[in-house]
């Protein structure tokens, strides 16, 4: 089986230890040939690699009714979650592979609906009881 450049980077994440655990046991039908094989007018040449996938990757999106849709707004969308969830800064920058603050914020948008429970939490309250938890002197017993 050849792979198209490296399968495994030096920085490894679980997503990419989940993909190189699912392809290690893809088997095609013979060593030689490309688990990304090149397509040419509907035809598969598995001793070829892909050379691209921008037209696979529009009508894929176009199908599924999200024309329009680059497949680096998967990142976008991804780091924003994990923002969204609380992962601390130095996690998401891990994962995401960036060196500085001001990558990772490039990538990370908040949405309207976070903004919104943020608001809702501040207004009944939650959010003034949850400081007061966190800096209320721990008792020992």
């Amino acid at each position: 089986m050849v792979l198209p450049g490296p399968l495994l980077p030096a920085r490894l994440t679980p997503r990419v230890q989940f993909l190189a655990a699912l392809l290690s046991g893809y088997a095609p039908a013979a060593p030689e040939h490309y688990v990304f094989p090149a397509c040419e007018n509907g035809k598969i040449d598995p001793l070829q690699p892909q050379k691209g996938w921008r037209t696979a990757w529009r009508s894929l999106t176009k199908a599924a009714g999200f024309a329009g849709y680059r497949f680096h707004d998967l990142r976008h969308q991804s780091i924003t979650e994990m923002a969204e969830t609380g992962a601390s800064d130095a996690t998401i920058m891990s994962v995401a592979g960036h060196m500085d603050r001001s990558m990772m914020e490039h990538y990370s948008h908040v949405r309207m609906a976070a903004k919104r429970n943020v608001l809702d939490q501040l207004e009944s309250g939650l959010m003034q009881e949850k400081n007061e938890a966190e800096t209320a002197p721990q008792q020992l017993n």
